[in-house]
């Protein structure tokens, strides 16, 4: 017989031990608020840091400009590469597949005129720098604390 069989302190070292990683990452990640936070700081790398996952400049990847870049850029006097014309392929991230793992970012790449963004752009803007990694963790240190503490107090 154990020192705190049948106190609540057994109860709640019972709950922790059943605690798993994966379990935790996987409901974390899978939060709304979590996964719009992983979708901003993917699609801000693109639109305020011009850059995909690893940090390179869109510019020295793809090319050129489209025409409504070059049109948008002449109103504004910059001519940074986003990949947002009208929005929709930002707009179109989501998170997916996630697992104990990991997770994938994935989005619509396919323009109406049937130009494939990650064929021109690489499959790299769909990810996160180390930068927003950073960002994210910190942010996910706070839903692990109020998850583990909401399942060792139910």
């Amino acid at each position: 017989m154990g020192l705190f069989d049948n106190t609540p302190i057994a109860a709640l070292l019972l709950k922790a031990k059943a605690l798993t990683e994966d379990e935790l990452f996987i409901t974390v990640i899978s939060e709304t608020d979590t996964q719009k936070l992983i979708v901003k700081l993917n699609t801000d790398q693109m639109k305020v840091q011009y850059m995909d996952s690893n940090g390179v400049l869109l510019s020295s990847i793809g090319g050129g400009y489209s025409d409504t870049t070059m049109q948008n850029g002449s109103k504004s006097g910059k001519f940074k590469v986003d990949l947002y014309d009208s929005g929709d392929f930002h707009e179109s991230f989501r998170v997916e597949n996630i697992s104990g793992k990991g997770f994938e970012i994935k989005s619509d790449p396919i323009k109406d005129d049937g130009t494939n963004l990650l064929e021109r752009w690489g499959e790299d803007v769909e990810g996160l720098t180390f930068e927003s990694l950073d960002k994210l963790s910190v942010f996910l240190i706070k839903k692990y604390q109020e998850l583990i503490l909401r399942k060792l107090t139910a």
